[in-house]
């Protein structure tokens, strides 16, 4: 599945004039967006036009934006992926869809990885939901760009499913989380899937199996 960006149309791409100017201010402009969206945190029309911004500017700096990807995931896509306000919550997801199809997936999964098995972190329901809703928009586009990297994780996600808390998490939340990140590894892994049906059949199993 090819994702289609907002704002643009495969006639109206950003140049490499523009590209070129972004690259070379990026770490001040990711900064005062990083810091517009904290002055903003109460104002949605605000807080959603500088999401927009940072979802233009990775359009623009593609794979140099991965400096700013622990940043952009802790201060932006796991705070706001669950918000309230809809648009917000949307354009969070957007923000990881665009992460995962620029940025190689052997920088970004282990990344990741880390933040959700972080003692403190994934023993809080909240976190758990929006790291895992991050990882399936990442996870989702990963192999648009870097089609063989997803393979080298594939046991290592699965794993990580199988053996967490996460299968045996009382919240109805966490566990749909969990069926959104199984279906987004089938879609993006396609054919790959046949060597791993074992441990994803486990995965949907135990799902199907809770009352």
């Amino acid at each position: 599945m090819v994702l289609e960006l907002d704002f643009f149309d495969s006639n109206n791409l950003p140049g490499e004039g523009t590209k070129y100017v972004i690259k070379r201010h990026l770490d001040k402009l990711v900064k005062n967006i990083l810091k517009d969206l904290q002055d903003f945190s109460l104002k949605v029309n605000l807080k959603e036009r500088s999401m927009c911004q940072l979802y233009n500017l990775i359009i623009c700096a593609e794979d140099k934006i991965r400096p700013h990807c622990n940043e952009i995931l802790k201060n932006v896509v796991y705070k706001l992926i669950l918000d309230e306000e809809p648009e917000i919550a949307q354009r969070s997801y957007k923000i990881a869809e665009l992460m995962g199809l620029y940025v190689q997936t052997d920088f970004l999964l282990p990344l990741m990885i880390s933040h959700l098995t972080d003692s403190e972190s994934k023993n809080v329901p909240r976190f758990v939901s929006s790291g895992l809703t991050a990882f399936s928009a990442v996870i989702h586009h990963s192999t648009q760009r870097y089609p063989e990297q997803l393979d080298s994780f594939m046991s290592q996600l699965i794993e990580l499913i199988v053996s967490s808390d996460f299968l045996n998490n009382d919240n109805p939340e966490v566990l749909e989380r969990v069926l959104l990140v199984t279906q987004c590894l089938v879609d993006a892994a396609g054919k790959m899937c046949k060597k791993y049906q074992h441990g994803l059949f486990k995965i949907l199993l135990q799902l199907g199996s809770i009352p």
